[in-house]
């Protein structure tokens, strides 16, 4: 009984999301305690709305494979790429998600983070995402 009380009082990990007409980003982080060897590690989710487009095909296809440079985070007016990009299989229908890795020195806010996506193969538009 005490187990589930404190279980249910456990503060969720900070989360964003974004949706227009052509897709949505949703991305969690893990807040890093003293003893993370690793910087932010990133869950990303995005779901693109595919319009039957004759080119579904190869966008799918580098979804899965070549989304390396479209993640980083903004740091003394640089850009600050991630250490890995890593697609996990999660087995939802039209859902591409990663597990993308910064530097340590990537994290300074632990309540606040901001993360950038920039779409390259459906609408190449830059999704900025606030995590709190």
């Amino acid at each position: 009984m005490v187990m589930a009380s404190v279980l249910s009082c456990s503060k969720k990990p900070p989360f964003a999301e974004i949706k227009d007409k052509d897709l949505i980003v949703q991305a969690s982080v893990k807040v890093l305690t003293d003893q993370d060897t690793i910087g932010p590690e990133y869950k990303i989710r995005i779901f693109p709305v595919f319009k039957g487009s004759n080119d579904e095909k190869k966008v799918r296809e580098k979804l899965q494979y070549n989304v390396d440079s479209c993640f980083y985070m903004m740091k003394n007016a640089g850009k600050l790429y991630p250490d890995a990009v890593i697609p996990v299989a999660n087995g939802i229908k039209d859902c591409y998600e990663y597990l993308v890795i910064f530097p340590k020195t990537a994290y300074t806010e632990p309540e606040i983070s901001k993360l950038i996506y920039k779409d390259k193969y459906i609408n190449s538009k830059t999704y900025q995402l606030t995590l709190k």
